[in-house]
This record gives C-alpha cells, sequence and structure tokens, in this order.
C-alpha cells in the first residue's frame, strides 16, 4: 500500500512500482485525489491555479500506471460514496494529452503545496 497521487508520485514511480514489478506482488494506491484537496485546494491555490483538476481525473491519474492495481479513496459522506461508483463505473485510461494538462495542473500547484 503507498500514498500514490499527483503530487507525491516522485518516490512511488521511481521506486516502489518497479520493485513492486520486479517481486510480482500488486500496489494499493491510496489518497488518490489526496482527500479530495487537488480537485478543491485551499483559496491561496487556488487563486494561483490556472488549469483545474477534477476528482475522478486524480483517481485515473494513479491507475494508467499498470503497476497500480487498485486505489482506495477516502469518503467523507454518502455523496462522495456515490461519485467513487460512479468513476467506477465508467472507469477509461487517460490518454497522454490528459496526462500532460494534469501534469500542467500539478506544477501549478506543487510549489505550495503541501505533501502530508
Amino acid at each position: 500500500m503507498a500514498s500514490y497521487n499527483l503530487l507525491n508520485n516522485e518516490l512511488v514511480d521511481d521506486r516502489i512500482l518497479p520493485l513492486a514489478e520486479k517481486m510480482g506482488v500488486g500496489v494499493i494506491a491510496i489518497k488518490p485525489p489526496t482527500s479530495g484537496a487537488l480537485a478543491a485546494p485551499p483559496a491561496k491555490l487556488k487563486a494561483q491555479a490556472m488549469t483545474p483538476i477534477r476528482v475522478e481525473e486524480a483517481h485515473r491519474s494513479v491507475l494508467f500506471n499498470d503497476t497500480a492495481n487498485v486505489a482506495i479513496p477516502s469518503m467523507m459522506n454518502p455523496k462522495e460514496v456515490e461519485e467513487n461508483v460512479r468513476m467506477g463505473e465508467r472507469f477509461s485510461s487517460m490518454a497522454n494529452p490528459e496526462k500532460s494538462r494534469l501534469r500542467k495542473a500539478v506544477e501549478e500547484l506543487d510549489k505550495d503545496f503541501s505533501r502530508g
């Protein structure tokens, strides 16, 4: 199990996923949307972010990697559970243009965003 999302992916991408693949074990990605903070960043960061990130994109961003086998998002209320179910029902892979747009969005937030 690894905390894996658009903001804290370096260690996971560079070390954990390759090691898991080499060992033939699966990876459970937890907190793909950083508890919703990517899609709803604090006001100060939201003002400087030029490219919005949708929660669905945050989930899909970790699952486009074949080594991350499943993602477990945190959910605070029944509405979030229903949203996650809908995302699972219509899940699709990410195309390269979408990945590039998300990388740009993360770069805009990354300088001041807490990765906790």
